[in-house]
């Protein structure tokens, strides 16, 4: 096994300095996180000037990102009541034992309930295939040509 240690501080002022030889540029819209990811290299990469191309012009996060339907996912409250909004993370206690094998350590009972809320988000949020964009572009495509 090999470890190796870089030291990030020390590399990340030759990086972004004015005289380094890397390229940097600079983004004024991101288009992949939701607003609460953002957040943060918003505030501390970029004074706050990042603009989320992720939220509608009414101010609201665009329906891929929202959270999924999920069993698992409580929704949010607010003043003790439930909103519509579902929470996007959660973290789930189990008893499940662990077990050893081996040299390792493996628990049965938690992989079943991983696959249980991988079941659970496949059933509840169909994938639907966009064939109308797809042939769109695909139209576009050959009339460029």
């Amino acid at each position: 096994m090999i470890f190796v240690e870089i030291s990030i501080p020390a590399l990340t002022p030759r990086l972004v300095s004015p005289h380094a030889d890397v390229p940097s540029i600079m983004l004024d819209v991101q288009y992949r996180m939701h607003p609460a990811l953002s957040r943060f290299p918003a505030k501390e990469f970029y004074d706050h000037s990042l603009l989320d191309g992720t939220v509608s012009a009414r101010g609201e996060v665009v329906p891929e990102l929202k959270p999924p339907q999920s069993k698992y996912l409580a929704r949010r409250t607010v003043d003790d009541e439930d909103t519509d909004e579902m929470h996007n993370i959660i973290f789930l206690d189990h008893r499940h034992p662990e077990a050893r094998k081996d040299r390792s350590v493996l628990n049965v009972g938690e992989a079943q309930l991983c696959c249980d809320i991988v079941e659970d988000l496949l059933m509840q949020n169909p994938v639907r295939k966009k064939k109308k964009e797809k042939r769109k572009k695909k139209k576009r495509f050959v009339k460029g040509c």
